[in-house]
């Protein structure tokens, strides 16, 4: 008789909750009956979870991720706080997708529709890298409606964007710049401008400039004459997202 397959280490909600795991796969017994996620610690990188958790794992419950931690892990790590922010939230990045596609997309043009839908096709695949994770859960954040999304009482717009803003900096502090997470902070500025949050959304603002001028989008426009489509979609899409951030910047000037 075979023996089921067991993991090599117990999963991260029985590490947290101090419980004995069994270690079945895909889901130990203890996740299975209680309907947790279970996520296994494969790496020995893992960042530790906190002792302080809830009933139910909160993704504001955060750990500070050593600066050597590999990409994989924060990779990893990201994915999991992106799915079970939107789990509970009661929306999918599909749908969240779209009302930022309406809404805040026609003022602030700062990303194609094709690169968000591939964006979103590799986050339900579990592949997004930790920059993406970073943006689709800004994009969650801008895309919260007060009466219908934040049933449950532990969830208020303020802790989601604690939430967020504190992956988004300890991403940014790992990882090198790239679009995603000057789209990802330009985001959470407008957000704290529209919440009246003026000081941080100037600084945050004042960051996404500095990464934009480090990844190269500023000089967009010197491809905007490509001759290959790809390349000339490409700049325009990063042009928009250039002076986007120059519009925002003037904004909190004005204020």
């Amino acid at each position: 008789m075979t023996s089921p397959q067991r993991a090599p280490r117990v999963c991260l909600i029985c590490k947290a909750k101090k419980k004995a795991c069994g270690k079945e796969l895909p889901t130990c017994s203890y996740c299975f009956k209680r309907g947790f996620d279970c996520v296994y610690d494969t790496e020995s990188d893992t960042p530790p979870i906190s002792d302080d958790l809830a009933e139910v794992f909160k993704p504001w419950s955060l750990t500070l991720f050593p600066m050597t931690v590999s990409t994989t892990t924060l990779d990893r790590t990201m994915a999991h706080h992106l799915h079970y922010m939107y789990r509970v939230v009661g929306q999918s990045p599909l749908q969240a997708g779209k009302r930022f596609l309406d809404n805040f997309q026609r003022w602030l043009p700062i990303i194609s529709p094709r690169r968000l839908h591939e964006y979103i096709e590799l986050s339900e695949r579990g592949l997004p890298g930790a920059d993406v994770s970073v943006l689709l859960l800004s994009i969650c954040l801008v895309t919260l409606r007060s009466g219908g999304d934040l049933d449950d009482p532990f969830l208020h717009h303020s802790a989601v964007h604690v939430t967020v803003k504190t992956l988004y900096a300890q991403v940014q502090a790992i990882m090198h710049a790239s679009s995603a997470l000057v789209q990802a902070g330009l985001i959470i500025s407008a957000y704290e401008y529209a919440s009246g949050q003026i000081d941080s959304a100037y600084i945050a603002i004042a960051a996404c400039i500095r990464m934009a001028q480090v990844v190269g989008i500023d000089a967009a426009y010197e491809k905007l004459g490509a001759v290959q489509e790809e390349t000339r979609l490409h700049a325009t899409s990063e042009w928009n997202l250039w002076w986007s951030m120059i519009v925002l910047e003037r904004y909190g000037i004005s204020l």
